[in-house]
């Protein structure tokens, strides 16, 4: 599915601008197992507390779920984000070593991989302006981000600064609703707003220095995809250090009940 792309054009363009757009070339059925693998997930949580009642599909249970309460939600928000196993999967792809190989990571070591879910009217609690640097091992690293629906400027899209990874690793600003930090807009505004749409199968891959947020989604449904990054294993100059400089780049609160990311309840406030 690389065969639109020519090796020297991808390279070119992702040092330059820190970022590159690949089109239709995650296989559709990969995708389709991690919506099933979510569905099963919620549906068998939903069976327990809205017994007897039809399950309406992952983006209605989601919501109602996430609902009950804030220790129950953060239990539920883990499975989906952090414990399926599909994300896995893309990671292994032919596709995306070669991809790996044509950026320069001649030795990736796989880092992550999770789904990433934007809920409609929760945009105080998405994730501000930041890098993914300050939790890589190496300076020389790579995120991947895959869309598993269509995300469009309406239901939260990527928007990411392009050749801002020039600016090497920033001490952020924070914290916010969700305990992370952010980037402060003077450094942002000295760089042009990228912000595309995607359908499933596309696949942003960037520079994990290059500045980048999750948009509002002002849609009725959840926004659904998978992240995954790579260190290169053959960049280990920090290795035998006792501390990476790269952390700086991440700062991150005690996860407080006010400033949690996730809504607080009347009963919340009157523990």
């Amino acid at each position: 599915m690389l065969d639109q792309y020519e090796q020297a054009d991808v390279k070119s363009f992702y040092d330059e601008y820190g970022y590159f757009i690949f089109k239709n070339i995650v296989p559709l059925k990969l995708i389709e197992q991690s919506l099933v693998e979510i569905d099963l997930a919620l549906k068998s949580q939903w069976e327990i507390y809205f017994l007897g009642t039809k399950y309406p599909g992952k983006d209605i249970a989601i919501i109602k779920l996430f609902s009950r309460n804030r220790h129950y939600r953060r239990v539920v928000y883990e499975w989906v984000n952090k414990r399926m196993l599909a994300p896995y999967n893309y990671a292994m792809l032919d596709e995306v070593k070669q991809i790996c190989k044509w950026v320069g990571f001649e030795s990736p070591m796989f880092q992550m991989a999770a789904n990433r879910f934007h809920l409609p009217e929760e945009n105080d609690f998405k994730t501000g302006t930041h890098q993914d640097i300050g939790i890589m091992t190496t300076d020389i690293s790579l995120t991947l981000w895959l869309p598993l629906v269509e995300s469009t400027r309406m239901n939260g899209s990527v928007k990411l600064w392009s050749k801002s990874h020039n600016e090497d690793v920033i001490v952020p600003e924070g914290p916010d609703y969700r305990g992370h930090s952010w980037i402060a807009q003077s450094i942002t505004d000295k760089y042009q707003e990228i912000w595309e749409d995607y359908e499933p199968g596309d696949l942003l891959i960037f520079n994990t220095k290059t500045i980048h947020t999750s948009t509002p989604n002002n849609s009725d449904n959840c926004r659904w995809a998978t992240i995954f990054r790579f260190d290169n294993a053959e960049d280990n100059k920090f290795f035998d250090m006792e501390e990476n400089p790269l952390h700086k780049g991440y700062v991150m609160v005690e996860d407080k009940k006010e400033n949690s990311g996730f809504k607080v309840t009347e009963t919340d406030k009157a523990e």
